[in-house]
């Protein structure tokens, strides 16, 4: 599931004000996203980031194995609370953002490209392999053997 908010201005009562708009993405087993829920708040909080999840939860929401957002503290403590089961990662693109706030503009370009590289580094190392203990996909050989061991027709000894 991936949580996140962003203010945007709103007419309340007549008056044009700032507010959050919480949202959940779910993806599912065949990698398609679904909008779970989009609600209004005052403010990012602790109280209002409960708040979004127990309703999501009172709706049907089960069995979230993994939650990224960003680095909210509120919004971590919240899916600790109500998610305990879930794995919370920070989204890249929020600490790819955090890092490059820190530096000087004119770093940016490199900066952002080593970032990418090791990320992509990092991804790749975790990926998880298709492989079979005998190391090709779905664990069939990859090349067949013969009865007699040998790697296929063709094979010399």
């Amino acid at each position: 599931m991936i949580l996140d908010a962003r203010y945007e201005k709103v007419r309340l009562d007549g008056v044009i004000q700032s507010q959050a708009v919480f949202i959940a993405l779910g993806i599912n087993w065949e990698d398609r996203r679904q909008v779970l829920g989009v609600d209004l708040s005052a403010r990012e909080s602790q109280s209002s980031w409960t708040a979004f999840v127990k309703g999501l939860k009172t709706r049907g929401l089960h069995g979230v194995e993994f939650v990224e957002s960003d680095d909210h503290a509120g919004l971590k403590r919240a899916v600790r609370e109500l998610l305990p089961e879930a794995v919370w990662r920070r989204c890249y693109v929020h600490f790819l953002r955090n890092a490059l706030d820190s530096l000087p503009r004119k770093a940016d370009d490199d900066c952002r490209q080593e970032l990418r590289w090791l990320y992509d580094r990092r991804k790749a190392s975790k990926k998880p392999s298709r492989t079979s203990r005998r190391g090709s996909p779905a664990g069939k050989r990859a090349i067949p053997s013969s009865p007699t061991g040998s790697r296929g027709p063709s094979a010399k000894h």
